[in-house]
């Protein structure tokens, strides 16, 4: 074997085959990054307008509060890869002060302030909204604790679409039980697909979705002419798209 194509963007299950060395891998990152920024500003939207208590109360609902507006609030992208860098594009047009955290520099638009990871916890200080959008690596797993969500804004929200090790599942329900966290957003879950009386299935202002943010009409369609395309190259003698970095983990 020379060459192994792994059909997702994470590579965190198959570090067992990553460690031989003779063997390239490639990965499907890139092609659920339209998707996946979608379905992040969807669980915002549900939480920040009162979308999810509509639908579960009908219009029987008393609101303790009214809907939240996205206009000029301060939201943190941790990880500004393929998803990250869509999610902060589209959140400009609700005119969100965006910042993103990542390892390595990246070029961000003047309106969007970047900071390495090793300053997250100045990023966050007075976030209201934090998306997690990093791949899982042995310096992401629960980059996301108490110590990160007690700086957020009282009221924040926390919306994870990228792998549930890289949150605390237990400091995120404890932050939620004492309403310093208005509402999470969730494509990921430790444990996850959730049993019924799972703690995080009884707040109103969480929304769990079953890990379905990287589906689309056209993922198979982009997926295919990705793998045709290495193919391609492959038997061309070529560097392949989308290679894994073994030392980085993604």
């Amino acid at each position: 074997i020379k060459w192994i194509h792994l059909p997702g963007s994470g590579v965190e299950k198959y570090s067992n085959y990553l460690k031989y060395n003779k063997i390239k891998f490639t990965n499907g990152k890139g092609i659920q990054n339209h998707q996946i920024s979608d379905h992040a500003i969807g669980l915002l939207l549900s939480i920040t307008r009162k979308i999810n208590i509509n639908i579960k109360y009908d219009q029987k609902y008393k609101f303790d509060k009214r809907p939240i507006e996205l206009n000029e609030k301060t939201a943190v992208i941790v990880g500004y890869g393929g998803n990250g860098k869509l999610i902060a594009q589209k959140l400009l047009a609700f005119n969100m002060k965006i910042k993103v955290v990542n390892d390595t520099k990246k070029i961000t638009p003047k309106k969007v302030k970047f900071f390495q990871t090793k300053n997250i916890k100045k990023a966050v200080k007075n976030a209201d909204v934090l998306f997690i959008a990093t791949p899982l690596t042995k310096y992401t797993k629960e980059i996301i604790d108490s110590k990160v969500i007690k700086l957020m804004n009282k009221g924040s929200i926390i919306i994870n679409v990228s792998r549930p090790g890289c949150l605390n599942l237990k400091d995120l329900i404890f932050f939620l039980k004492n309403k310093h966290l208005g509402g999470a957003g969730l494509d990921v879950v430790e444990g996850e697909p959730l049993k019924q009386n799972h703690t995080l299935l009884k707040f109103d202002n969480v929304v769990v979705t079953p890990h379905t943010g990287g589906i689309s009409d056209n993922f198979y369609i982009r997926s295919l002419k990705l793998i045709l395309e290495n193919i391609k190259l492959f038997l061309n003698s070529k560097s392949l798209n989308n290679m894994v970095d073994k030392k980085k983990g993604y």
